[in-house]
């Protein structure tokens, strides 16, 4: 993805919160591959200068996941997946 290069991400990328929603009612393996790819593209923010863990875009869709891992039926492998996100940008997990 392009974040790492401090450029902005296409538009297709760019609405994250409402395909974590549409994931979370799609199902379990849905919301996995859709993790995993948020996850990925979001890890390159904890070096990016302009899309940091304190630009709007990006926390919109840390505070989408924080919701997510605050479910009470969200397994355990989502929320480890959330977790090690939250901890490779450096932000806790609130």
């Amino acid at each position: 993805m392009t974040i790492a290069k401090n450029k902005p991400i296409s538009t297709t990328f760019e609405d994250m919160k409402t395909l974590l929603i549409n994931a979370y009612q799609g199902g379990e393996d849905k919301l996995m591959n859709t993790l995993l790819l948020v996850t990925r593209i979001l890890e390159p923010c904890a070096y990016s200068t302009v899309l940091n863990t304190n630009s709007p875009w990006t926390l919109d869709v840390l505070y989408c996941l924080s919701d997510l891992y605050r479910q009470p039926n969200l397994k355990m492998k989502f929320q480890f997946q959330i977790e090690i996100l939250f901890k490779k940008l450096k932000v806790e997990l609130e």
